[in-house]
């Protein structure tokens, strides 16, 4: 905290054009692209390739700039908001909080930033079933 207010340095700080998580996923795509084009397979060379443009349009990291004004609420994600609501947590956290539902499409940015400082202290995993990410489940 500084002056009352969390420390966005963290989120300014921006780690190059695409995130590291989607190297492996563009290094493979490339090679593959590279290995179909050699054996002759042009036609599955250039859907490997547009795979590839794809991959990096999805795990792109553009800038962004984060407002300085105090009282500012910073989103941590592109996508559309899908509902704001109060609910009860009896878990890890306890209590009464209110929840902002955002779903993002294939289109928008994939990278969730932390809009306030802090420190993950504990994961828990609840597995589920796969249902369409835009149904509130």
């Amino acid at each position: 905290m500084r002056n009352g207010r969390a420390d966005l340095e963290s989120m300014d700080q921006h780690t190059g054009y695409i995130v590291r998580e989607g190297v492996p996923f563009i290094v493979g795509l490339g090679i593959l692209t590279v290995a179909l084009f050699w054996m002759g397979f042009k036609a599955a060379a250039v859907v490997a390739f547009a795979a590839m443009l794809f991959v990096v349009f999805f795990f792109r990291n553009p800038e962004r700039t984060i407002p300085g004004e105090k009282g500012i609420l910073v989103s941590p994600a592109d996508g559309r908001i899908l509902k704001v609501e109060e609910v009860q947590l009896d878990g890890l956290l306890e209590g009464r909080f209110r929840k902002v539902s955002i779903f993002m499409n294939v289109f928008n940015v994939h990278v969730n930033r932390a809009p306030y400082a802090g420190r993950v202290e504990k994961i828990e995993y609840h597995g589920g079933k796969f249902l369409s990410a835009n149904l509130d489940k």
